[in-house]
């Protein structure tokens, strides 16, 4: 079984690689950490709605 990853981009300095996530990948208040900028964020993951329903 074979998922598509994407990255998340941190809103305060644009880096591309915080954390990979799954495409089914849902989370409400998620502190993430991001090693560049040294800012925790904290985010909430939603699924997209997909176009094959």
């Amino acid at each position: 079984m074979k998922h598509n990853y994407k990255w998340l981009v941190c809103p305060n300095c644009n880096n591309q690689k915080i954390m990979k996530v799954r495409e089914d990948t849902v989370a409400e208040n998620l502190i993430v950490f991001c090693k560049r900028c040294k800012c925790e964020n904290l985010i909430d993951i939603k699924r997209e709605p997909s176009a094959e329903q």
